[in-house]
């Protein structure tokens, strides 16, 4: 039940439908807890972090990801998630975490999870360094999509394009926006698209005021 529950999150997350993506979330959760609290949070919290991404407002998950942190310290995966949640409101931080996992994410299943959160993290903050290190680990896996393993992370081309925006490279971004924009057709998933969508019109903003 408890695996049927987070397919079903799954598939309302691709869907766009965030509010019972979260409820069946919440459900799993609930059934799961009392077998292993642990698993069933950190599956609940890596939903939950998507689902907020989904609707620009993962930084409202800042103290749950903090808490992550601190109880897993040597999870690189939570430390991504933290920057993405700070990435807004404390650029500085954000950019030493995501630093952080980049440095010691270990080479197993969490490996593409934790880089395309992080990849989100490191277009928002803007280092040069940090942006086309994420460009170079993640170009290889271009055409795939990231599976968390209760929810997907969207395709890798999505956040290819948001690094490659940020650095000006235009030519490269528009390559993986179409490439982007066809896979989350493909899947069925407009929830990636439209993540596109609001990032573009952010860079947008960023742009204008770093002329200004």
């Amino acid at each position: 039940r408890w695996s049927l529950l987070h397919q079903q999150s799954a598939i309302a997350h691709l869907d766009g439908d965030l509010d019972t993506s979260e409820r069946l979330a919440g459900e799993a959760l609930a059934v799961f807890g009392g077998v292993s609290p642990s698993r069933a949070l950190a599956s609940f919290s890596g939903q939950l972090l998507i689902l907020r991404v989904a609707s620009g407002r993962v930084d409202e998950l800042a103290d749950a990801a903090q808490q992550l942190v601190n109880e897993q310290p040597g999870v690189p995966a939570w430390r991504a998630a933290l920057a993405l949640c700070l990435a807004k409101h404390e650029p500085e931080r954000a950019a030493e975490l995501v630093q952080s996992s980049l440095i010691d994410t270990p080479d197993d299943f969490t490996w593409l999870a934790a880089h395309v959160i992080g990849a989100r993290a490191a277009a928002i903050v803007g280092r040069q360094r940090t942006v086309r290190e994420f460009i170079a680990r993640l170009d290889p896996y271009s055409g795939l999509v990231c599976w968390q393993g209760t929810c997907s992370y969207g395709p890798v081309d999505l956040v290819l394009a948001m690094l490659s925006s940020r650095l000006g490279m235009d030519h490269a971004a528009q390559r993986y926006t179409r490439r982007a924009i066809a896979q989350s057709e493909q899947l069925g998933a407009p929830v990636f698209a439209e993540e596109l969508v609001r990032w573009n019109s952010r860079h947008t903003e960023i742009a204008d005021k770093t002329q200004g």
